[in-house]
């Protein structure tokens, strides 16, 4: 179901980020050409004012040097050479009477605003008329002289809006073409950047469809968030293979050390059913609860490595002295290490105290001498050494056995994990993962290493008191 809605919102997905990526893309350049349009159009304004501004500077001066008839024979000269055909020009005398008006070819109807004197000799006064048509406005720059004197020069729009229109029709042009790049480009965008994602809806569908686990998220060593995403889910996955195939040697195991006890149980039961007397059932009822015990060690043993995983092992904590907890456990393997012809020694100072659960405790290092003594070949040792190492305790337990593969040393504190050398020995490998477990819940460590010539060595770290 969850394959199928991802299956039905992908493409819903895609298309609204290929959209939201397109959009973006369209509202920043649609901003920048209306700051292009802006610019340009103030730019055009600016330069049309500096026209009439300049003209205007050059018939005061004319004025001022040589007056109204000086400056006449300037403008009938500029006139007849066509220099300001394209100009408006309105000139007012001292006495209010008009002294010039001239106006472009086609602009015979167009008529100044009113010649309304400025705040003061020397003011320059903008406004705007109808031209000769609706679509074209003129721009009036007018000046007053201290005599009274009024200038007045007008420019028309038209060729402003000409230019601004042609700019605009390539900026329609330019814009469809980036709104197709757009598109085009949110769509390849989209379609890289879900790339990963299609690459983990498909390893994990692969799974689900198959239950194949080996399978793998690629990678691309980009350093990117997706990269985080995928190497995080191939630790999972590898994680989650490691535990089944962990599981599944621990059925195999579980099977195989509890099919024999419960063999026997059962045999053992029958016989003492049809024993023909009274001693004979009860050696069986015995042997059948021996039976029992080792079929319920096993499953305790199980349940301690899970509740110590969970963070939930209890443990009744008091103030022991280490050497008792450690004699207890080495007299424990004595006769075995003795039967195999081990020497197992054990060292530890008689005042070394540390809070914690005995009955645990016993049980970490139990486990480490019952695993020294069981891989330990005839006429081997086995040592148990421990010491004061600045605030904690440190024991340290070693072998003179074959010692541990080097690709199986990081996986021996695995649940349920057993290396090939270790197969060929009773046991379902939760010794070594309930130490750790068991050491940790009393805020110490495990840890393991080659021994110097060989053999293993387990180190057990423990707080002080």
């Amino acid at each position: 179901m969850s394959s199928r809605l991802l299956e039905r919102l992908r493409p819903a997905f895609a298309l609204r980020l290929a959209l939201w990526y397109a959009g973006l893309f369209i509202v920043s350049a649609t901003g920048l050409f209306a700051l292009t349009y802006h610019l340009l159009a103030r730019s055009l304004e600016h330069r049309d004012h500096e026209i009439v501004q300049q003209t205007l500077q050059e018939y005061a001066s004319q004025y001022e040097a040589g007056g109204l008839a000086a400056l006449r024979r300037v403008l009938d000269a500029r006139l007849a050479n066509g220099a300001d055909a394209d100009l408006f020009i309105h000139i007012v005398d001292r006495d209010h009477e008009d002294f010039l008006l001239s106006r472009p070819q086609g602009w015979k109807e167009v008529a100044s605003p009113p010649l309304e004197p400025g705040p003061q000799a020397g003011s320059l006064q903008w406004s705007k008329g109808a031209g000769p048509s609706e679509a074209v406005v003129i721009e009036f720059a007018t000046l007053r002289f201290a005599d009274g004197t009024l200038f007045q020069v007008g420019l028309s729009t038209a060729a402003r809006r000409e230019i601004l229109a042609r700019f605009r029709h390539v900026l329609l042009t330019i814009f469809a073409v980036v709104l197709a790049v757009a598109l085009t480009g949110g769509l390849v965008f989209t379609h890289s950047a879900l790339q990963p994602l299609r690459d983990l809806t498909r390893v994990v569908s692969g799974i689900v469809k198959t239950g194949q686990l080996s399978q793998r998220v690629p990678v691309a060593h980009t350093g990117d968030t997706f990269d985080g995403v995928a190497a995080l889910v191939n630790s999972l996955l590898e994680r989650i293979e490691t535990l089944v195939a962990a599981m599944r040697d621990s059925l195999d195991n579980v099977a195989h050390d509890l099919r024999t006890p419960l063999t026997r149980l059962q045999v053992v039961l029958e016989q003492a059913l049809q024993a023909p007397d009274e001693a004979r059932a009860k050696d069986g009822i015995a042997d059948a609860l021996e039976e029992t015990e080792r079929v319920t060690g096993t499953l305790n043993a199980l349940m301690d490595v899970s509740e110590a995983e969970a963070g939930a092992l209890r443990l009744e904590t008091d103030d022991i002295v280490l050497a008792d907890v450690l004699d207890s456990a080495v007299e424990l393997y004595e006769d075995l290490a003795r039967d195999k012809g081990i020497e197992l020694t054990c060292r530890c100072p008689p005042d070394l105290r540390l809070r914690g659960d005995p009955r645990r405790l016993r049980q970490v290092f139990a486990n480490l001498i019952d695993n020294a003594v069981k891989y330990t070949p005839r006429g081997g040792s086995v040592s148990i050494q421990a010491e004061r190492d600045r605030d904690a305790a440190k024991v340290v337990v070693a072998d003179t056995g074959d010692g541990i593969a080097p690709e199986d040393m990081d996986r021996i504190w695995e649940r349920l994990y057993r290396g090939d050398r270790s197969r060929s020995e009773r046991g379902l490998g939760l010794g070594l993962s309930l130490v750790r477990a068991i050491t940790q819940a009393h805020g110490g460590t495990a840890s393991v290493q080659r021994g110097a010539e060989r053999g293993s060595v387990f180190t057990v770290r423990l707080p002080v008191l």
